[in-house]
């Protein structure tokens, strides 16, 4: 017996809530100020963020996909992913090109629709498909297999040589997340409880998974393969954030951090663009704490977060009418 609520029951009641902690992870995680102590933490483990993003993703789009048909799954992804990316990203690269930063490595289509970011496109071809695993999935007694057995492919296919470049990088990104997002899968299909002993192997695996990354290996395409690994003990990472819920309402934080999950794909997209243009200009003044460079750059973050939020709302509510 577990003492545990299952995992799906946390992940349903706490969902926003474990996407905030998650854009907390992702954004300190790419923060230019490594040298803050107290933070050196989230450069270590803070790119489990993105897989907490997938895990919760796939969780959600097994319930859209129950409610509605493919074409329709599909135009709610477009109409909830597009218009944020593209008015991000134009913003971006007319900011980009209006003070002079140079050129823009991917050039400026990638650029204006943030497709630069991978994490956007990557997002997109799992999207695409969904449909097809949730129809093998739904099947009685299958979900858990699919997903193991996704994961083992993942391992081995992210281990193949192939020739560098861009489309590569996408296709190992997306064979190595894909597993994460199909574990999401399996837990809203079915209400899993995870034991003790279920929970000690998830746990052992992030200790596994944290040491190849940081000890045996470096981050970069050589160990692909971590990210399939590390699915199997992300149920384990989203049951222990669930569970810090109680202690967050105790602190009356967790609204913050709900607001945090709501804006999660605004944050994730403006982020990293103003650290590129705020960190080489705070740098010159040596006299300023780090610290304080940090909170600088968090609250221009979510300034432009709200005003982001705010242009999007009537360009939403238009694309909702027009789809019907």
């Amino acid at each position: 017996m577990s003492s545990f609520p299952s995992v799906s029951s946390l992940t349903t009641r706490w969902r926003t809530f474990i996407m905030g902690v998650a854009t907390i992870m992702v954004v300190l995680f790419h923060s230019p100020y490594r040298e803050i102590p107290v933070l050196r933490l989230f450069h270590n483990f803070g790119w489990w963020g993105v897989d907490i993003f997938l895990f919760v993703g796939g969780f959600g789009c097994v319930y859209s996909l129950r409610k509605n048909v493919t074409r329709r799954f599909y135009r709610n992804r477009l109409v909830r992913l597009l218009p944020a990316c593209l008015l991000v990203g134009v913003a971006k690269t007319v900011f980009h090109y209006a003070t002079g930063m140079g050129e823009l490595e991917q050039g400026w289509f990638m650029a204006v629709t943030s497709f630069d970011m991978w994490y956007i496109p990557t997002v997109l071809a799992i999207y695409a498909l969904c449909p097809l695993f949730y129809r093998v999935m739904s099947r009685e007694g299958h979900a858990a297999d699919v997903a193991m057995t996704v994961t083992a492919v993942s391992m081995a296919v992210t281990q193949i040589p192939l020739p560098e470049g861009d489309f590569t990088e996408f296709l190992l990104l997306t064979a190595a997340r894909l597993p994460v997002f199909l574990w999401g899968m399996v837990f809203a299909l079915g209400d899993r409880t995870l034991s003790w002993r279920r929970h000690g192997v998830g746990a052992a695996l992030l200790v596994l998974c944290y040491l190849l990354f940081h000890t045996m290996f470096r981050p970069n395409g050589t160990n692909f393969f971590v990210y399939p690994l590390l699915a199997l003990g992300i149920p384990t990472f989203v049951t222990a954030i669930a569970l810090m819920g109680t202690v967050t309402d105790r602190l009356r934080l967790t609204p913050a951090i709900n607001w945090l999950g709501k804006q999660s794909l605004l944050i994730y997209l403006v982020h990293d663009f103003v650290y590129q243009c705020l960190a080489p200009v705070l740098k010159q003044y040596t006299a300023v704490p780090q610290i304080a460079k940090l909170a600088i750059c968090l609250a221009v973050i979510v300034l432009l977060v709200v005003l982001f939020h705010l242009l999007l709302k009537p360009l939403n509510r238009a694309l909702n009418q027009i789809s019907g």
